[in-house]
């Protein structure tokens, strides 16, 4: 999967969102909860196989996470071409990696706190009051431009990221 990966890498060494079936980028950018999935599963395979490349890998896709998923104030962005029109994917959010990012040798711990404080926050800002669910995306201003989209597609994920980090 690494390989494969490692292919399909944008100019800032994040993997484009979508390719299709015969191998051809067909979205170009990052997404960034998939970012941190291929992160986070570098850092599990150099901890499982004791590997330094994978452990260089993972931190190197951090250092890209930091400067293009994430915002000057900590906000995880959808993905490494969102600087405008900018938007919050809930479903994107994986507090349980920050916590582990922290420890990655060559990260700073306390930039990996703030990032996760700064995004749970806004979790606890943009949920339902009554059931507790977010939409599958928020704009910028906080506004949710179908407000039938509580507990969509995506968001349906936001417990599952937020269930791994609670236990």
């Amino acid at each position: 999967l690494w390989n494969f990966t490692k292919s399909y890498l944008d100019e800032y060494g994040l993997m484009n969102w979508q390719i299709d079936e015969s191998g051809k980028v067909i979205g170009e950018g990052s997404a960034s909860d998939a970012d941190e999935d291929i992160a986070y599963a570098l850092h599990l395979a150099a901890k499982k196989w004791n590997n330094e490349n994978y452990s260089k890998a993972a931190s190197d896709m951090l250092n890209s996470i930091k400067k293009y998923d994430i915002s000057s104030d900590y906000i995880l962005l959808p993905g490494d071409k969102w600087r405008d029109n900018i938007k919050l994917n809930p479903s994107y959010i994986a507090p349980l990696y920050y916590l582990d990012f922290q420890n990655i040798e060559g990260q700073d711990k306390n930039y990996w706190k703030k990032v996760s404080e700064a995004n749970m926050n806004l979790l606890q800002k943009y949920a339902d009051k009554d059931t507790g669910f977010l939409p599958d995306w928020i704009n910028e201003d906080g506004s949710v431009e179908n407000k039938d989209n509580i507990l969509g597609y995506d968001s349906v994920r936001v417990p599952i990221r937020l269930l791994s980090f609670y236990k």
